[in-house]
């Protein structure tokens, strides 16, 4: 009941007000101050769209709009020792072992839709004349599916030709330009073993590891090249949703938690974590899309303000007449928030009207992806909010001082 009561108290009160008798006297300032609602409404909700449509082509183009790649890689990096080869290969091969063993054992716990073992090391090249360190990565198919890397030329091996422990190989995209000159060899000498070039492969823009300055072999390739101490692994795996890469760094802890000795020296990152200056760009570019949207809120405030003013002057009379009958400060103050709702809807619609047809052009003006439904609505309620706060605020603010005067002085 009190509800009900409340509602018809609102309707009344708004049924009191005569807008139209009070921006009659001056229709140009009524212009100027609903336009500068408009442009508010308009330009915040362009602005938090473009944003929205840079963040979005920018993971597309950087393969970060399908999952997220998690990295974890154990310590066991081989180091240099200055015992005899046969007695450092014996030192250095038991953690690097141990190391693949907990690789292993994560790859068949984590929640993870795919998942690739990765070996890095260095391989000896034989050119004629010279002799170079190269560097090598031992890995399955799997990996480029997990880094969205790509075969700029030529394939990647075949499931069959993985099996057979075949010696055939990639190469990084960069090595052929820098060793050979941009022409891609047929084969090549590592270390004793003699492999096949074919194809030429290009990293994805934050694959969590670059192939493109490497050889990249199967697996029992990358055995033959190097010896059991040598190198490095990791574990990539991909979810099929960002929130899995999380499960998967929670499902590590809770192994070090059950065996710290085994697992405590397994890291994990994310390709997420790893866009690192792209993820800084997009947070300023919100945040400078929020500054704008503020000084817009603020530029509006002065016409805004003026127009209040005027229609407050013009209810100085009934303000009076309603205190004097016994209203209530609050319902005074109550009756200029409606009044300021009512100017920021008509000046946040304008600004609807046309921000809308704007915001279908801007992935032609700017190359984005179509902007989706919900784009579109959550950045003209972002765009509206500066607008109705301000003509709110305002005239709230101004029937709130009439409301702190004596009914007499008001008369």
């Amino acid at each position: 009941m009190r509800m009900v009561g409340s509602a018809e108290q609102l309707l009344h009160l708004w049924q009191a007000t005569d807008l139209v008798r009070a921006t009659r006297r001056q229709p140009w300032l009524v212009a100027v101050a609903l336009l500068s609602l408009a442009a508010t409404t308009a330009i915040t909700a362009l602005v938090h769209a473009g944003v929205t449509g840079v963040s979005a082509a920018l993971r597309r183009d950087l393969a970060q709009d399908v999952g997220d790649v998690l990295q974890l890689q154990p310590a066991t990096a081989a180091a240099p020792c200055p015992l005899s080869v046969r007695r450092c290969t014996e030192r250095g091969a038991a953690p690097v072992l141990r190391g693949v063993r907990t690789l292993r054992t994560l790859a068949a716990t984590l929640p993870v839709s795919s998942h690739a073992l990765v070996s890095e090391g260095t391989a000896l090249l034989h050119r004629p004349n010279s002799r170079q360190r190269v560097g090598l990565v031992g890995t399955g198919r799997a990996l480029f599916g997990l880094q969205s890397s790509r075969a700029v030329s030529g394939r990647v091996w075949s499931p069959h030709e993985e099996r057979s422990a075949r010696r055939v190989g990639v190469i990084g995209r960069t090595l052929v330009d820098s060793l050979f000159g941009g022409r891609t060899p047929t084969r090549v000498r590592l270390g004793s073993v003699t492999i096949g070039i074919i194809g030429v492969v290009q990293s994805g823009p934050v694959a969590p590891i670059d192939l493109d300055h490497v050889f990249v072999v199967p697996p029992s390739v990358f055995r033959d090249l190097t010896g059991p101490a040598a190198g490095a692994y990791s574990l990539l795996a991909r979810g099929s949703d960002h929130g899995e890469a999380v499960t998967a760094r929670a499902g590590l802890l809770r192994l070090r938690h059950q065996s710290p000795r085994r697992f405590a020296s397994v890291t994990a990152s994310t390709a997420q974590e790893r866009l690192g200056d792209v993820a800084k760009l997009e947070d300023a570019l919100r945040y400078g899309a929020r500054a704008l949207s503020f000084v817009l809120a603020l530029a509006s405030v002065v016409a805004v303000a003026a127009l209040s003013a005027s229609i407050a002057r013009a209810h100085r009379r009934d303000v009076g007449i309603l205190r004097a009958l016994g209203a209530t400060r609050l319902l005074v103050v109550t009756q200029g928030a409606l009044i300021g709702g009512a100017l920021g809807s008509v000046g946040a619609g304008a600004g609807w009207l046309l921000a809308a047809p704007a915001m279908q052009l801007l992935p032609w003006w700017f190359d984005f992806a179509v902007l989706s439904p919900a784009t579109v609505v959550t950045s003209l309620l972002r765009g509206a909010a500066p607008a109705l706060s301000v003509a709110v605020i305002v005239s709230t603010l101004l029937f709130a001082r009439l409301a702190r005067q004596p009914p007499a002085a008001l008369l």
